[in-house]
């Protein structure tokens, strides 16, 4: 179990690791397309900028008992998902545009500042709501979104450059444990043919491993440990792939001719597996 003090502390290292990446990176690099849709590398920078600031003064302003929206933000919960996306993207690319050559010393400096108003939540604040673009949110859930935001685009960040690079051991168990609390993919139908339950048995090697089952009944996936049940499909690959496939950042596909994993089971449901996580 990952602690909420653990997670702060990933935080901050993951966050002063990938300063220290961007410092290496040449300049015609920040204007390489990044595995992030269609952002560059600078785009996903300013991004993760826009989150330190985002995040952060909703949480500064919830622990002090001001969950009011924002000005020019959206009411909670009051876009859908592709308006969300949208207004995320237009206020990230605009302060990327905004800091100029300024962008790294401000990723600096805000989570500096970030990581220290996370150290401070103690246990009196860690529960009060605070302003999200989804919902008002307990202070303490924007440590592990926080760390999904740094680990993830982080990782679209490096593997435009390398295309073998990997998630951070050492955040993998918080990523993992995450999994089954996220909207996405469990809130997607699960279309396949025949008799369900379908069962697709994850077995896993490295840091956090474990197996995992991800069961198919009525249409609903949910995730769990693995049990004596044989499975429909067997996946085995490292944690961080099983990570980045539940996160939507690689398919069974994709990830099977990279040689990043094993698939053994009916093509048809792995098929049926990748267009669930692309959204059905």
């Amino acid at each position: 179990m990952v602690t909420l003090q653990d997670r702060v502390e990933l935080v901050r290292s993951e966050s002063e690791r990938l300063q220290s990446y961007l410092q290496t990176l040449p300049l015609d690099v920040w204007d390489r397309p990044s595995a992030c849709g269609l952002w560059t590398v600078a785009d996903v920078v300013g991004h993760l900028v826009w989150v330190a600031d985002f995040y952060g003064d909703g949480i500064a302003r919830g622990v002090n008992g001001d969950t009011s929206t924002p000005e020019g933000a959206p009411v909670p919960g009051s876009l859908d998902g592709p308006s969300l996306d949208d207004f995320i993207s237009q206020r990230s690319i605009a302060l990327r545009r905004q800091l100029g050559d300024q962008l790294l010393a401000a990723f600096e400096q805000r989570f500096h500042w970030f990581n220290d108003l996370l150290a401070g939540l103690g246990p009196e604040n860690r529960v009060k709501p605070c302003y999200h673009l989804n919902r008002l949110r307990e202070a303490q859930e924007f440590v592990v979104m926080s760390l999904q935001e740094l680990t993830l685009h982080g990782w679209h960040i490096r593997s435009s450059v390398d295309p073998a690079a990997g998630l951070p051991n050492d955040c993998l168990p918080a990523l993992t444990e995450r999994i089954p609390t996220r909207r996405l993919p469990w809130s997607i139908p699960f279309q396949t043919r025949g008799a369900s339950p379908i069962r697709y048995r994850f077995e896993m090697t490295g840091p956090g491993a474990g197996n995992q089952d991800i069961v198919v009944e009525a249409g609903k996936a949910r995730v769990e440990p693995a049990g004596p049940d044989g499975a429909n499909v067997t996946i085995r690959c490292d944690t961080g792939i099983f990570v980045l496939l539940m996160y939507g950042r690689l398919t069974l596909e994709s990830a099977r001719q990279d040689g990043r994993l094993e698939v053994q089971g009916e093509p048809a449901l792995t098929s049926a597996f990748d267009r669930w996580l692309m959204g059905g």
